[in-house]
């Protein structure tokens, strides 16, 4: 990360989060995206999850996103402003991804995009704490 400390508009940064069997915390987004799918379940629980992202003019950039649960899985892109709203493109499954090790570790970016773009597209737009769902 990089920027001026008080002055949030000036921060910048890329990233990658990987998370392995891990159980969701309660946010409202997240909750409702899930739960469009019922094969989720309601323990929420993550067997794989990935996203690649990139910081700057206070948004949270979403290039890559892939979350595998029980029986459903999810793909997303789009944004994520610093005052927490919404503007994100949902892809969601029942079933694996081609098994996700082989989504989150072995494919190209531009493989993920056609296969996001293959399937049923959700937009989430609102705020984390007030998700709307189109």
């Amino acid at each position: 990360l990089r920027g001026k400390g008080g002055d949030s508009s000036t921060i910048t940064g890329i990233g990658k989060l990987v998370i392995t069997e891990g159980k969701l915390f309660p946010i409202p987004a997240a909750a409702k995206i899930l739960l469009l799918n019922p094969g989720w379940g309601k323990e929420q629980v993550v067997s794989a999850a990935t996203a690649n992202f990139d910081i700057e003019k206070r948004k949270i950039l979403v290039r890559s996103l892939a979350m595998q649960g029980p029986n459903v899985s999810f793909m997303a892109k789009g944004s994520i402003d610093f005052d927490t709203n919404l503007d994100l493109w949902v892809s969601m499954q029942s079933g694996g991804l081609l098994g996700i090790e082989f989504i989150l570790f072995q494919i190209p970016a531009w493989i993920g995009d056609l296969l996001r773009e293959a399937v049923y597209k959700t937009h989430v737009t609102g705020t984390l704490e007030n998700p709307v769902i189109k």
